[in-house]
C-alpha cells in the first residue's frame, strides 16, 4: 500500500466561528496497514502550521468523543497519545446535556473531552 496519490489517512480542519484565534482538527483516521508510521502526526501538525501560519491560531484543539461507563481500546490509545503531541486535556462535557436532540442515535452515553494546545 501507499503508492503515489493514494488516500491513507483523512482530517478534517477549520478555525472555530465562536473564537477566530483557535484551530480544531477532528475525524482522524488512518489506513490501518499505514498506522503506528506517523501518517497521523503528520496530519496533525499539517493543520496545527495552516491554522497558525494561514489563519493566525494562537491555540489548536481536538474534542474527543469517547463511551462514559466503559472503555473503547482506540479511544483510550488517543487519550494517552494527544498529550504525547503537547495537548493538555481539559474540561469533559456530557454529550446528551449539550445534544439531547441526538439522544436517539446514541448506542451509549457518552462525553466530549476537550484537548488543546498553545501553537
Amino acid at each position: 500500500g501507499g503508492e503515489r496519490g493514494e488516500i491513507i489517512g483523512c482530517i478534517t480542519c477549520e478555525i472555530l466561528k465562536a473564537d477566530a484565534t483557535t484551530g480544531e482538527f477532528g475525524m482522524l483516521v488512518t489506513r490501518p496497514d499505514h498506522r503506528h508510521k506517523g501518517v497521523g502526526r503528520r496530519m496533525i501538525a499539517y493543520c496545527e502550521d495552516f491554522c497558525r501560519k494561514e489563519k493566525g491560531a494562537k491555540t489548536m484543539q481536538l474534542v474527543l468523543l469517547h463511551p462514559k461507563t466503559w472503555k473503547q481500546k482506540s479511544k483510550e490509545i488517543l487519550k494517552v497519545w494527544y498529550p504525547k503531541l503537547g495537548y493538555s486535556k481539559g474540561e469533559e462535557l456530557d454529550f446528551l446535556e449539550l445534544y439531547p436532540q441526538h439522544a436517539e442515535g446514541l448506542i451509549t452515553e457518552t462525553l466530549f473531552t476537550v484537548y488543546s494546545k498553545a501553537l
